[in-house]
């Protein structure tokens, strides 16, 4: 769920929680299953200073374009086999 202290890195790093390394940048569930991650309560993470939603910016980053980065190296996250709902 959502609150208002949901920030984009927690979001972040409770999904890479479910998912492991298949080869170099490309991260997909463990034991070859899909994972459905539910989001409840989306309106519901704090707007920054600019009016944006930082969490809910990091989700439409991967549903368009199927990655986001890795915050410590900068480098591109392919996450495959997962699911908004």
């Amino acid at each position: 769920n959502f609150s208002a202290q949901t920030g984009s890195k927690s979001l972040q790093e409770t999904i890479e929680g479910n998912l492991e390394k298949r080869t170099k940048g490309v991260f997909a569930p463990v034991g070859g299953k899909k994972l459905v991650t539910f989001v409840d309560d989306m309106n519901m993470p704090a707007k920054s200073v600019f009016g944006f939603m930082p969490p809910l910016e990091l989700l439409k980053l991967w549903m368009d374009n199927g990655f986001w980065y890795d915050r410590a190296k900068q480098e591109v996250k392919h996450v495959k086999d997962m699911q908004l709902l």
